[in-house]
């Protein structure tokens, strides 16, 4: 039952995403699928998760603009019309929303994040990035991600393992927390380990990846920054 609810909410995601095409405006026509994220990922909690868009700031550094900023319960933002400037300390997530993403669009926001990181800040918000679609082959985001082909196995893997002194591929994308994918023919969802590793987690659908998310984030949130 659980898993055909996760369906239903993934599959309203990719018909709103194709229906949206109708909308001319591609600024709009990207607000409106942002706006439309975000209805499904707050209708399945009570009380819904607090998301806006806006940017991140210390008070001197700011952030370009993010798509969807999840904070604190409670947490102080200050309004600048239909946006908030927040600082990383009352932020749980930042996500950048993107149509059909390229190589150049999740670099850009990976360099972005590093930014960021250089405000003055306790803590900082988890940053990753939603696709519907990828401009990229399936095995070209898993590279990216630090996995190598096992042709035994025929199957992705990381190789990195620091007793054997084996380093793996590198990590082009080293500052997001998480990547989703929810493109029908190569659904993807890689989250950050402890160690800077990505873990490729292939439970679908893969918006059932992205609520456990939020819902640890949200259950687990302290108190907002002073």
């Amino acid at each position: 039952m659980f898993t055909e609810f996760d369906q239903y909410s993934e599959d309203l995601l990719r018909a709103q995403y194709d229906v949206s095409e109708i909308i001319e405006h591609l600024l709009t026509r990207g607000e409106i699928r942002e706006d439309f994220l975000q209805d499904i990922i707050s209708s399945r909690f009570d009380p819904r998760p607090k998301f806006a868009r806006g940017v991140l700031t210390d008070g001197i550094i700011q952030s370009p603009q993010q798509d969807l900023l999840l904070s604190r319960p409670h947490a102080m933002h200050y309004p600048m019309g239909h946006q908030i400037a927040i600082h990383p300390d009352n932020c749980l997530c930042a996500i950048e929303v993107k149509s059909n993403a390229t190589g150049t669009d999740i670099r850009d926001c990976n360099d972005k994040v590093a930014q960021i990181k250089t405000m003055a800040a306790t803590s900082f918000p988890l940053f990753g990035m939603f696709c519907y679609r990828t401009d990229l082959q399936e095995k070209t985001i898993l590279k990216r991600f630090g996995f190598s082909f096992d042709a035994a196995t025929s199957t992705y893997v990381d190789l990195h393992d620091p007793d054997r002194g084996e380093p793996g591929l590198p990590i082009i994308y080293p500052e997001l927390d998480f990547f989703v994918s929810i493109e029908e023919d190569k659904p993807l969802y890689f989250r950050k380990k402890d160690d800077g590793r990505f873990v490729r987690i292939v439970e679908y659908p893969v918006i059932k990846n992205v609520f456990r998310l939020i819902q640890s984030l949200v259950s687990t949130s302290g108190a907002p920054a002073p």
